[in-house]
């Protein structure tokens, strides 16, 4: 019998939701409660290779060759509590109200304008991973778990027009609740997304004569935030600028 496009849709979404669990779940290296991050003022994430928005139910993606996260730490120095690991909570280690991408679809015209402000957060204690090296033993400085939430972004392709979010936002909504998990590395100053995220949708019905030659896709179908080849992480590296230095994190 075959799949309806609802079932497929219930089935991918649970699959993202146990994958995120289980990602969460690892064994921490210290039991703290609250952090503080410290540095900046300013950060720079910057893209670190293509990065995707893949629309697997609608069976195309968007490649964005360049996307950028610009702000500022949140009150730097100051201790706060971890974020809630799902979701579009905080508080924040970061604002980012300065975003700009260059994203296109392989045939038709489009934009992606990402909207509002986007925030950091580590979600809780850092996790030790293994030597980057290859090397035996284990790295000095752990991979903290992170997300980037608040998220909201127009899309627009060859006419076919709509949101992408959270599942509570609308075409008139101000404040995105979209969210993508991650780990943060203060070493590297990298946060890699993890491949399948359960807190993106299309926000909203897409509307255009273009959206049926795209292919069928529907309000509230999960979008994924992937890097250039599938199943590979989106990676932002934040590249301070003049002035500003990394974005480091303090406890307690």
């Amino acid at each position: 019998m075959a799949i309806t496009h609802r079932a497929a849709r219930a089935v991918l979404a649970a699959t993202a939701a146990t994958s995120a669990t289980l990602a969460l779940t690892a064994t921490s290296a210290q039991a703290w409660t609250t952090y503080k991050p410290t540095g900046g003022p300013a950060v720079s994430f910057v893209n670190q290779g293509a990065i995707k928005i893949d629309f697997p139910l609608g069976g195309f993606t968007l490649d964005c060759t360049s996307f950028t996260l610009g702000g500022t730490v949140s009150s730097p120095g100051t201790s706060r509590a971890y974020a809630a690991p799902t979701g579009s909570t905080g508080p924040a280690a970061a604002s980012m109200g300065t975003t700009s991408s260059g994203c296109s679809h392989p045939v038709w015209s489009s934009t992606v304008t990402p909207q509002g402000t986007w925030k950091l957060a580590l979600t809780g204690d850092p996790v030790v991973v293994p030597s980057a090296t290859g090397t035996t033993g284990l790295r000095a400085v752990a991979e903290y778990p992170a997300k980037i939430y608040d998220i909201r972004a127009y899309v627009d392709v060859a006419g076919c027009t709509f949101y992408v979010g959270g599942a509570a936002d609308t075409a008139t909504t101000t404040t995105g609740t979209g969210w993508v998990s991650g780990t943060f590395d203060p070493l590297t100053q990298v946060f890699k997304a993890k491949a399948t995220s359960a807190g993106l949708v299309v926000a909203t019905v897409p509307s255009g004569p273009m959206c049926t030659v795209l292919d069928y896709f529907y309000e509230d179908d999960p979008v994924a935030i992937i890097g250039a080849t599938t199943g590979s992480a989106a990676l932002w590296k934040n590249m301070p600028p003049a002035g500003s230095t990394s974005l480091l994190v303090g406890h307690p």
